[in-house]
């Protein structure tokens, strides 16, 4: 598991804008995902896994799709 702090640079008006020391981009979020007291200057702190169960299930899903879409072009 991947972790970060992140400082909040600014609030618009859909997303959240977090600036992270030593990185020179910007790192664009969902404000709706952030608590609602946060407010600019706070440090968030972020962690970041895999979750193999949900990749393992949209990676079927894709699969099985392919395969109809398959089935359907050889039927035509």
């Amino acid at each position: 598991m991947k972790r970060c702090r992140l400082s909040l640079d600014r609030l618009e008006q859909e997303t959240a804008v977090f600036l992270a020391k030593g990185w020179e981009e910007e790192i664009i979020f969902p404000r709706f995902l952030l608590p609602s007291k946060v407010k600019e200057g706070d440090i968030l702190k972020f962690s970041i896994e895999v979750s193999k169960k949900d990749t393992e299930n949209a990676r079927a899903e894709v699969q099985e799709l392919l395969e109809k879409l398959g089935k359907k072009q050889g039927t035509e």
